[in-house]
């Protein structure tokens, strides 16, 4: 794993005038703005990619109606399941992240949006409503643990 420092350098403009400069073991010179530049593009780019998990719930209830043949109350579980988590998750995800810290607890909650994903798949294909629902709960397990991980850092930067 590489290490960042961070080192002030003076300018032979000015010796006043210091340039920082980030230096990882490898010893090569980044300019930490960059480096800001892009974690913070990274940290946006799964901003979207949460957003866009939580806004296919619509389609996803639609289809599922279809295809399952739902009533009213049946399918708006699948709202209702996904939301919930939310709200169940918010403190063991923030003990997640104190005790893994923000970078592990974003890999773990990717990791788990990522099977939870892939069970949904897996169970609308094999027709099982009640695990697709388990699979929702999960996705909204992961999603409340990223966010939880992640804010502090958008906060940080």
């Amino acid at each position: 794993m590489k290490q960042l420092s961070i080192s002030a350098q003076s300018s032979p403009k000015s010796a006043d005038s210091t340039l920082a400069t980030a230096k990882i073991s490898s010893g090569k010179m980044v300019n930490p703005k960059n480096a800001l530049a892009w974690a913070m593009a990274l940290l946006v780019l799964l901003f979207f990619v949460w957003g866009f998990i939580s806004g296919n719930n619509d389609h996803l209830l639609t289809n599922l109606k279809a295809n399952f043949h739902l009533n009213y109350v049946e399918a708006l579980l699948v709202q209702l399941v996904f939301f919930i988590s939310f709200g169940v998750a918010a403190l063991p995800a923030a003990a997640l992240v104190g005790r893994l810290g923000s970078f592990r607890a974003i890999a773990v909650a990717l990791a788990l949006m990522f099977c939870a994903c892939l069970l949904i798949r897996a169970m609308i294909l094999w027709q099982n409503y009640p695990l697709i629902l388990f699979g929702l709960f999960s996705l909204g397990l992961g999603i409340t643990a990223l966010q939880v991980a992640l804010n502090p850092l958008v906060v940080e930067l």
